[in-house]
């Protein structure tokens, strides 16, 4: 009888051994996705005033308007202009702001494709 209760109880540690979920990476698992958002998540805190808080979009697009202003009064001092970057049309402007739409507007396409594939996963 004692070699029947040891039998029964090495079945049974094998089984609940057995019978344990594994951990097993899932190969639908996108690990790039997760390294994007904290790529930018990290130049957003690196480039963000504390003032001005915002999207890592539109902290580019203002450093970009910034920029432009600034190569437009460095041309106009190099071509011996007094041409104030306020009186230019603004279609530089318009450009940045067109691009920065676009951006946003993919990313939140981009932002509903993956959330209804996580919720089919799901």
């Amino acid at each position: 009888m004692a070699l029947d209760e040891v039998a029964a109880k090495v079945v049974e540690d094998v089984c609940v051994a057995k019978c344990e979920p594994q951990k097993v990476a899932s190969p639908q698992t996108f690990t790039g996705i997760v390294i994007l958002k904290t790529y930018l998540d990290k130049k957003q805190e690196k480039y963000a005033e504390a003032t001005i808080p915002g999207s890592y979009v539109e902290i580019v697009r203002n450093r970009t308007r910034i920029k432009v202003v600034a190569a437009i009064e460095v041309a106009a001092k190099e071509l011996g202009t007094s041409e104030n970057p306020e009186s230019i049309d603004g279609s530089e402007l318009l450009r940045v702001d067109e691009l920065t739409a676009r951006a946003e507007k993919k990313e939140q396409e981009y932002d509903i494709k993956l959330a209804l594939r996580a919720k089919k996963l799901a």
